[in-house]
């Protein structure tokens, strides 16, 4: 009699609290993030000195169906940025250095969750490790500090920066490449070598 009470229990105990096993971290959504492709899937990679590289702005696993604007604090160390576009027809009036709080005339959508919302040209100083942290602006849309995105109807969303939290970088160039390539020869006299 005592089992049967103890596994009613824990069955009641269980169906009750389903809800809060079902919810999702909201870290796991609305994430920020600079890609080396669109589809926003490679955010490491070794890269050659002194080269200039496309890079892409992704806001993934969104929670709404398109991107009205965004805002944000993007940051650079042993990178240059050679360009930064912003996508659709877009105004930036971000008035600090590094930040970005861009509108577009019409919403961007989000197709399988995902939109980029701006291209970026980076090139790597020197061989050491770089990298690109997201941080809060200076006036922020959200209470909590957060980046964030607007969707068609003017409702604010909270950005999560794809690793950990603002203190992560994002984007990581030439971390455990080893010796990163320098082109001081031509591909015909590496060729000649092996005649």
């Amino acid at each position: 009699m005592k089992k049967m009470v103890f596994v009613i229990a824990l069955a009641a105990i269980a169906l009750t609290s389903v809800s809060a096993f079902a919810q999702i971290d909201p870290a796991y959504q609305n994430n920020f993030g600079i890609f080396l492709d669109e589809a926003g899937t490679n955010a490491w990679a070794c890269l050659p000195v002194n080269t200039p590289t496309n890079a892409y702005v992704v806001l993934s696993k969104l929670t709404a169906n398109e991107v009205l604007g965004w805002e944000a604090k993007i940051s650079f160390t042993n990178m240059l940025v050679l360009g930064f576009a912003d996508r659709g027809q877009a105004i930036d009036i971000g008035t600090r250095p590094d930040e970005h709080v861009v509108g577009f005339a019409a919403p961007l959508p989000a197709v399988g969750g995902s939109v980029v919302v701006a291209d970026v040209e980076i090139m790597v100083i020197n061989t050491d490790v770089a990298y690109a942290f997201v941080d809060e602006i200076y006036f922020s849309l959200q209470e909590n500090g957060l980046p964030a995105y607007i969707d068609g109807d003017s409702v604010g969303y909270s950005l999560y920066p794809l690793f950990g939290d603002v203190d992560d970088p994002i984007f990581i160039i030439n971390e455990h490449c080893g010796p990163i390539a320098v082109e001081d020869a031509s591909f015909g006299s590496v060729k000649s070598l092996f005649r």
